[in-house]
């Protein structure tokens, strides 16, 4: 989905630091072009139904597209170095 993802630890999490619970995922690029809250909330449940099997990597893959295709990708249309 181009989301940035790591691994961490939760509060009073029981498990090793090299396997942690958690989730973190990386969304201050986006928010900086303009992701709302209720788009951020739609991308939650999308992963939540992925992770969980109610949909698709292509289904999830182009309702993301669908939420982010408006964002301010002002670098897009820079001339290449």
């Amino acid at each position: 989905m181009g989301i940035i993802t790591n691994r961490n630890m939760l509060p009073f999490d029981t498990k090793s630091a090299w396997k942690p619970s958690g989730m973190r995922f990386g969304t201050a690029a986006l928010t900086s072009r303009g992701l709302t809250v209720g788009q951020a909330g739609e991308i939650g449940q999308l992963i939540g139904d992925l992770a969980q099997g109610r949909a698709s990597d292509s289904t999830v893959s182009a309702q993301v597209k669908h939420i982010v295709e408006h964002l301010n990708w002002y670098y897009h249309d820079l001339p290449a170095h």
